[in-house]
């Protein structure tokens, strides 16, 4: 007898400027990253997290929907915390700008997550997971995205399933 819940994974690739002043050292400049995003995807709802033909969710739909967000919002753009005195600047510029923080002077900003002050690593991993999340919709839930912003550094952000089904199954 076999019991567990099935999850899937989604990565998508995508080029992002940021910078923390507050930090001091070499991240306080403004600088790129190739990021990666892995979305781990689960159909909580279904007895196993998968259907009677044992799928969760159709890849496809997954994808589009999760690149079609990143593309739009910070894929070849920048993000940077609303009380960094580059904002202004970059904008005035014509550049896309997606910003964190307090919503108190934003204009017509491309995108905008006000949970977190600044685009950390660890912050773009929670930000991804609760924006990705709204675009899906409630049918499949993401259980952790790992945010990768080198290649020796990531941060994962987990969020609780709302209820998983305990169904057991022959093996």
């Amino acid at each position: 007898m076999v019991m567990g819940q099935v999850s899937i994974a989604v990565e998508h690739n995508f080029e992002t400027a940021h910078r923390l002043p507050f930090l001091g050292g070499k991240c306080e400049n403004l600088h790129g990253h190739s990021w990666k995003a892995k979305f781990h995807l689960q159909a909580y709802e279904l007895p196993g997290g998968v259907d009677e033909n044992g799928i969760s969710m159709d890849f496809g739909s997954a994808k589009k929907v999760i690149r079609q967000w990143i593309d739009t919002y910070i894929d070849h753009g920048v993000m940077l915390g609303g009380m960094d005195n580059l904002l202004d600047d970059i904008w005035n510029d014509g550049c896309k700008i997606f910003i964190f923080g307090p919503p108190d002077n934003y204009q017509d900003w491309i995108g905008a997550y006000t949970h977190k002050p600044w685009p950390t690593v660890e912050s773009v991993a929670e930000m991804l997971c609760v924006k990705i999340q709204e675009a899906l919709g409630s049918d499949i839930w993401i259980i952790g995205v790992e945010v990768t912003e080198t290649a020796t550094n990531s941060a994962t952000f987990t969020q609780a399933v709302p209820r998983i089904k305990d169904v057991e199954v022959d093996g």
